[in-house]
């Protein structure tokens, strides 16, 4: 990309999931779409205690290519490339900066592949560990739905918004454990088969390589529960929900996948607070709806094992 002088950068400051951060920019459209992105983030209040998180984004001349985006993590660094963004965001510093082209700014890939990756990968250092997990809510507590790709997770998050229960996402729960325990989901669609949407019509998205179709979401700000319950799933014919001693749940917890490994010591610390006081284990059967009911008829004795 050709390389233009920025003009001085306009500033916003708002917050991601408690955790202050300051946005900069020289174009104030640009400026307006992360802001707007962000503010879909945004959680009452802001944890004054932590360090605010710093973005730059600069834009450039257009590309003369598109292409796809690279993500590289090292450590505590994600290097972000393609033709249309080059870019960076280090734990660290706190800081994420990226140069982007002018004829990608208005794509919603601009969000998705380079806003999003940056911001999201600096959050999950600042005690916001992602979980590979779906959660709802039921009587105040949030069921964290734990298990490989392909158990289901997605199924009874659409099932549990059929139920109308909040839902705090389908794929990816944020952990907090200091100075309280807190689980944060952000909003966004629920991605499934083509095979186990309700329809035709929402649009087809490539989700981890996988295509699916993007069930859109009406929750427009993220969902906070300071309670919460650890159900494994495991398939089977028929659904069925037992309660386990703490010290059972480490051998069944799932592989990090890729992505997830990165904080493999924050995880591992993040279930490990989710089932102090024992687990559910969730056989599921054909019907997610079920497996949703089953859930909220027990809500009583799973209060007995909530975190914390």
């Amino acid at each position: 990309m050709a390389r233009v002088a920025p003009r001085a950068p306009v500033r916003t400051v708002t917050n991601l999931l408690a955790v202050p951060l300051s946005i900069a920019c020289e174009d104030e459209a640009v400026l307006a779409r992360i802001d707007a992105l962000c503010r879909r983030w945004q959680s009452p209040g802001s944890d004054d205690g932590r360090r605010g998180l710093q973005l730059e984004v600069e834009v450039d001349e257009p590309a003369r290519s598109g292409g796809a985006i690279s993500l590289n993590v090292r450590h505590a660094r994600l290097q972000l490339s393609g033709s249309e963004a080059q870019g960076w965001a280090d734990a660290r510093l706190g800081l994420a900066k990226c140069v982007v082209a002018r004829n990608w700014v208005d794509s919603h890939r601009f969000l998705d592949e380079i806003i999003e990756p940056l911001l999201l990968f600096l959050l999950s250092h600042e005690d916001r560990t992602p979980i590979h997990a779906s959660a709802c809510m039921i009587d105040g507590m949030a069921m964290i739905l734990a298990g490989p790709s392909g158990s289901g997770k997605s199924c009874l998050a659409h099932a549990a918004r059929q139920a109308d229960l909040p839902v705090l996402s389908d794929d990816t729960v944020h952990v907090q454990l200091r100075p309280h325990l807190r689980l944060w989901g952000l909003p966004r669609p629920i991605h499934l088969y083509p095979g186990d949407a309700p329809d035709d019509d929402s649009p087809l998205r490539w989700r981890n390589g996988k295509l699916k179709r993007s069930i859109a979401s009406a929750d427009c700000r993220p969902l906070m529960a300071v309670r919460a319950v650890l159900c494994l799933l495991e398939r089977g014919d028929t659904v069925v929900l037992e309660i386990r001693e703490p010290h059972e749940a480490s051998p069944l917890l799932p592989d990090l996948e890729p992505g997830f490994d990165l904080l493999a010591a924050q995880s591992r610390e993040a279930y490990a607070a989710l089932s102090a006081r024992g687990y559910a284990r969730l056989t599921l059967g054909t019907d997610p709806a079920q497996a949703i009911a089953v859930l909220r008829s027990h809500a009583g004795a799973l209060a007995q094992i909530a975190a914390p």
